[in-house]
């Protein structure tokens, strides 16, 4: 119980994490080691109870709102968040560390110079997934989010459109999406955006 020695959690890729997610729990489990004095995570670092309570017990807890945090560091999850949620930290005078997986970081990117280039933007997600909030807060709301390739027929015709997806989302609807998709838009640029791990 007073063993005080730095602790890792092995997180095996045969249990379905992917690095982005190890990345995350290494970033947080050296900030805790480091005598950091307040650390939060934005939303849970990962989906997983046990691992929420492994870090509270080291002093990194969860908060879901940025009103909550008044001092001290940030750890955005390896979700993501928006832009304008990385401006309201940053305007706290919080020290923020961007865990966000690289992979995430990537779709982020895409979705923000498609949207820059004047594209529609499709987003094939879960609704309400912190990943999926993300996304959309780089479309600027530019956005449109699908979950399954039915609500494709509810949609007009569109000239110049992108296709991503939430990292975790399955790849047999992305690709039912993105046949629907392909008979609506004039021209349509699919990103197979779906993390391997």
């Amino acid at each position: 119980a007073g063993d005080q020695r730095p602790v890792k959690i092995l997180v095996a890729d045969s249990a379905g994490f992917c690095w982005g997610v190890r990345r995350a729990m290494d970033r947080t489990l050296d900030l805790a080691e480091s005598g950091n004095p307040s650390i939060v995570t934005l939303g849970p670092l990962i989906h997983n109870h046990h691992v929420v309570d492994f870090l509270a017990v080291r002093g990194v807890h969860t908060v879901d709102d940025v009103d909550a945090v008044s001092a001290g560091t940030v750890i955005v999850r390896a979700h993501g968040t928006t832009p304008h949620v990385l401006q309201q930290l940053k305007a706290r005078g919080l020290h923020v560390c961007n865990a966000t997986c690289p992979k995430v970081g990537k779709v982020q990117g895409i979705v923000k110079g498609a949207v820059s280039r004047g594209f529609q933007v499709f987003i094939a997600g879960d609704t309400g997934h912190a990943e999926v909030v993300s996304l959309m807060g780089y479309a600027g709301g530019k956005a449109t989010l699908l979950q399954s390739p039915d609500q494709v027929r509810e949609l007009a015709p569109v000239q110049n459109a992108i296709l991503v997806a939430q990292t975790t989302f399955n790849r047999t609807t992305f690709h039912e999406i993105a046949a629907r998709l392909a008979e609506i838009c004039e021209s349509l640029d699919v990103r197979d955006t779906i993390c391997d791990s």
